[in-house]
């Protein structure tokens, strides 16, 4: 059964916050990031965290590139990846979406 990616997203920030003990502002900056995240892809892909694929990471880093500069993409696209990290760690989702999409410096300039 899939969980719905919002409820995952909530898993993990209490993760952030408790378990890592990360600062109210890097969890301010992850909840910034990963609500854009579910907000775009809600209309793209079915509401579970396994049926995001490379597919819709790549078109969302796309999205994400216009009007961005690098190092801002950069860093929402590290909060994913910690995010799908700790899915697949926790046994939430098979594999890490994120291991099979290569991501080099020139993909961020390119899109």
């Amino acid at each position: 059964m899939s969980i719905p990616v919002t409820e995952c997203v909530q898993n993990y920030f209490l993760h952030c916050r408790y378990e890592k003990n990360l600062s109210p502002k890097s969890i301010k900056t992850y909840t910034i990031d990963l609500r854009q995240f579910t907000d775009s892809i809600a209309a793209s892909c079915g509401d579970g965290a396994d049926e995001v694929d490379k597919t819709i990471l790549r078109e969302y880093i796309r999205t994400i590139s216009e009007g961005n500069k690098p190092r801002t993409i950069k860093r929402k696209v590290a909060s994913l990846k910690a995010l799908f990290n700790y899915l697949e760690f926790e046994d939430v989702i098979p594999v890490n979406p994120f291991r099979k999409l290569r991501i080099t410096s020139n993909f961020y300039t390119s899109c």
